[in-house]
């Protein structure tokens, strides 16, 4: 069996830049190519996108960002369109995954946050019930 392709996800795998070096790093014995799940934080600027996308070019492969009711509280729409831009100028693609209650946040909300940016990505969502106490 050979692994070609290596998933990063987590938590957050960007608050752990010293792993995220090692990994892209490492000398693997074929070629590897590596997708991050991320929430996008660390996009808050269009320079620090620009600054980790182009760190790790050669072997990112996609990038995939978190955004719904719950991140929008966290992580400010402007970073997921920074990323975006940033990674369509590297030929990198994105996607944008939502998790969306009936009665909350729509896609159609996060599509007209997204603005443009949403035409340079994909766009996923998941439709989810409460559960719990």
């Amino acid at each position: 069996m050979n692994i070609s392709h290596i998933g990063l996800t987590g938590g957050e795998p960007l608050l752990y830049p010293e792993l995220l070096d090692y990994i892209f790093d490492y000398k693997f014995d074929r070629k590897i190519t590596i997708s991050i799940k991320t929430n996008g934080f660390w996009g808050k600027d269009i320079e620090k996108a620009e600054k980790v996308i182009s760190k790790y070019k050669q072997k990112l492969s996609y990038i995939s960002l978190s955004y719904d009711e719950f991140h929008k509280e966290f992580i400010n729409v402007q970073s997921l369109k920074n990323i975006i831009i940033t990674a369509k100028n590297y030929n990198i693609p994105t996607d944008v995954v939502a998790c969306c209650l009936k009665s909350t946040m729509s896609p159609g909300d996060i599509l007209n946050e997204l603005g443009e940016s949403a035409y340079l990505t994909k766009f996923c969502y998941q439709p989810v019930i409460s559960t719990g106490s």
